[in-house]
């Protein structure tokens, strides 16, 4: 899962939403979706010309976020460190001595 950085690199840059569509040629409401709404994913060429304009690497125009585990593995062994799983064995193990 992605999430855009649009915001923040046109803060970092001291760029404007309107300079972008400007120099962009992108609709001035698609550039403020992509500033207000960072789960938006436009398309690969929209975000190129966006990155074109801003001279950054389009991979900067984006952060990579961790999936959430999948609906059936919500409450299980999903995510939970080593140490956690170790315990998790070890309290078994000792239901299982009793």
């Amino acid at each position: 899962m992605y999430r855009l950085r649009v915001k923040e690199v046109i803060t970092e840059l001291g760029v404007t939403q309107s300079w972008l569509a400007r120099n962009t040629k992108i609709n001035e409401s698609m550039i403020r979706r992509m500033v207000h709404d960072p789960k938006y994913m436009p398309s690969a060429a929209t975000l190129a010309q966006v990155a074109k304009a801003l001279h950054v690497p389009m991979e900067e125009l984006l952060e990579e976020l961790p999936d959430p585990p999948p609906p059936f593995l919500q409450g299980s062994t999903a995510g939970k460190s080593i140490d956690q799983m170790n315990k998790i064995q070890e309290e078994g193990q000792k239901i299982r001595d009793i």
